[in-house]
């Protein structure tokens, strides 16, 4: 071992890591910690190329920093390209390797959940669970939520939505078990007032979009301009022009 990996190793040491060998290869190794042998919760990048530097990570303690056996201001002008674009690796690698313990986390945490879920099942018992989406539209954390599940229902705000409207979204099934053929299409659900009457109005998404791309091209749109503003391919509009061009005959 050499004398910087000695270095290293004793910097580690110091913080609580205690890896097997240090691996100087530019890339974030996981090892284990002084509390938790047994488990991989700490962390480290390792460089050797001047300016020699090291990244290391406890999680069991929160612990994180940066050791570099050149001093910043000893660096030339030269040499300081090298150390920032190291920064910026070990930021890169460091925020990636904290995401996936979050997911990892996540998992972990919703086994015994999917555990009491999978026992209320055996039991006859049926339950709803309502979550959040994010901000892709798919449901927030980890998608082993929708492993045992039987059937997973999206609400969507539509495109074409004003405030002013109050309950109007589309409904996708996202996971359905034994939910074949039309009742498995997505449709648009209205809540109506009449009078002193709540109804709801229910719609097809493919009637919603039909309807749409008729005022579009009542109003002289071109095919490229419906699908830019309906968000589709130029493909799609002309499948649904076609249906539209059907229903009128």
């Amino acid at each position: 071992m050499t004398d910087l990996l000695h270095t290293f190793h004793d910097v580690l040491g110091q913080h609580g890591l205690i890896p097997e060998a240090i691996l100087a290869d530019d890339t974030l190794h996981r090892c284990p910690t002084e509390s938790k042998p047994r488990k991989l919760n700490g962390a480290y990048i390792a460089h050797l190329d001047k300016p020699a530097t090291l990244w290391w990570c406890n999680w069991e303690i929160d612990d994180q920093g940066t050791f570099c056996a050149e001093e910043k201001q000893t660096l030339s002008i030269s040499e300081m390209p090298a150390w920032q674009e190291r920064q910026q690796s070990i930021r890169r690698q460091r925020e990636a390797e904290c995401a996936r313990r979050h997911k990892e986390n996540e998992s972990q945490s919703w086994q015994a959940m999917q555990a009491w879920l999978l026992d209320l099942r055996r039991r006859g018992i049926t339950v709803l669970l309502i979550h959040h989406a994010g901000k892709s539209g798919d449901q927030r954390g980890t998608s082993a939520k929708e492993d045992i599940m039987d059937t997973v229902i999206s609400l969507r705000r539509p495109r074409e939505y004003a405030m002013a409207e109050g309950a109007r979204f589309e409904v996708h099934l996202t996971k359905a078990r034994g939910i074949l053929g039309d009742d498995a299409k997505p449709f648009e659900a209205n809540l109506i007032t009449e009078g002193n009457a709540l109804h709801w109005q229910v719609r097809e998404i493919e009637d919603v979009e039909l309807e749409e791309l008729k005022k579009l091209l009542g109003e002289g749109y071109s095919i490229r301009d419906c699908a830019e503003e309906m968000g589709k391919t130029k493909g799609a509009i002309q499948r649904l022009k076609k249906r539209l061009e059907a229903c009128s005959k």
